[in-house]
């Protein structure tokens, strides 16, 4: 007899997120499929954070949507599936997050820069190369590469934006964007917790493939 799916207490929804999830500037084709993948990765997070599943559980609930994923059935996994099936982009990246999670509900802890990187690589990454992915990038484009960062933290610690004449926002204090991501100086684009936006792994990934898109429609107009 099969056993009832493991079902955490949803923490909060998509109008309830604290950071954007989607957005109309989204092709509206493309939306129902970032809205399924977001309710897949929600719906494992809420697991693998419950503060009332115990470890075993976690690990249960995160191996049944990993199955779901194959065999169907599961009304927090269909939605997704069907967005594979349509088209053929997203199986890897929803996996790649039940590792993280998985760690989460292990309570694996990130003990040096190599660990952090290595959980970047499940959770902060699918989620950008999906977003790449399923705006019709080539995924032979997807190399590994040397990140950039203007620092590292909550406050600007370094003079680079002050050299290359990138503008402040008056509110905050951080880098000015626009909504591709481009600061104030042409071809300057910057992500993550040195903008406005809510100070979040899953933010500075849209972000960043935000700009990544625009970089590269930037590159192929000249």
């Amino acid at each position: 007899m099969a056993q009832p799916p493991i079902i955490a207490t949803p923490t909060k929804d998509a109008a309830g997120e604290n950071f954007p999830v989607g957005s109309w500037l989204l092709p509206r084709h493309l939306r129902r499929h970032v809205a399924a993948y977001y309710t897949f990765a929600r719906t494992a997070d809420d697991i693998a954070d419950s503060p009332t599943l115990t470890r075993e559980e976690k690990i249960a609930g995160l191996a049944a949507m990993d199955a779901a994923l194959d065999r169907g059935g599961d009304g927090r996994v269909d939605p997704i599936r069907a967005s594979i099936a349509e088209t053929g982009i997203g199986l890897d990246e929803c996996r790649g997050l039940l590792v993280a999670f998985n760690r989460d509900a292990r309570n694996q802890s990130c003990d040096s820069w190599e660990d952090l990187i290595d959980y970047c690589r499940y959770s902060a990454h699918p989620v950008g190369r999906y977003l790449l992915l399923i705006h019709g990038e080539n995924s032979n484009t997807l190399v590994p590469g040397d990140a950039l960062f203007f620092s590292l933290g909550t406050e600007l610690a370094t003079d680079f934006h002050e050299t290359l004449g990138c503008r402040l926002d008056p509110e905050c204090g951080l880098l000015w964007v626009d909504d591709t991501q481009q600061t104030s100086v042409e071809g300057v684009y910057a992500a993550g917790d040195l903008t406005p936006q809510s100070q979040l792994a899953v933010v500075a990934a849209a972000e960043g493939a935000m700009a990544a898109i625009h970089i590269h429609r930037s590159l192929q107009d000249k």
